[in-house]
């Protein structure tokens, strides 16, 4: 196996997700399933994906598959918060860089 594939592997079986009591939230799995749709059907051509409708939408519909009855559709936290498993950044629209910096949580993605 490639090395890049081996690392990005990793990285997605080891995925820090949010726990409540014994349940694992599926967030931050279905937004990269989502994604990786995007690139198999040739949506997404480059290495990048801005928080789009399209993206919502693929991440919604999976979501309602996987989903726990207290688990809600909010893609714009495993949006934000991938960033902590480090294969996943952000970059913000020029002059957002200091704002970004200080954020910590999501609010106010749209704008960054």
């Amino acid at each position: 196996m490639p090395e890049d594939l081996k690392k990005y592997l990793d990285a997605f079986v080891s995925l820090s997700c949010n726990k409540v009591g014994q349940h694992e939230r599926p967030h931050k799995p279905v937004l990269l399933l989502a994604v990786l749709d995007l690139f198999e059907t040739g949506r997404l051509k480059e290495n990048r994906e801005g928080f789009s409708p399209e993206l919502r939408e693929i991440f919604r519909r999976y979501f309602e598959i996987v989903r726990a009855q207290d688990d809600s559709a909010t893609p714009i936290d495993p949006f934000f918060y991938l960033k902590s498993d480090k294969f996943w950044h952000h970059a913000p629209k020029p002059g957002k860089e200091v704002a970004y910096q200080h954020m910590r949580g999501p609010k106010g993605i749209h704008g960054m």
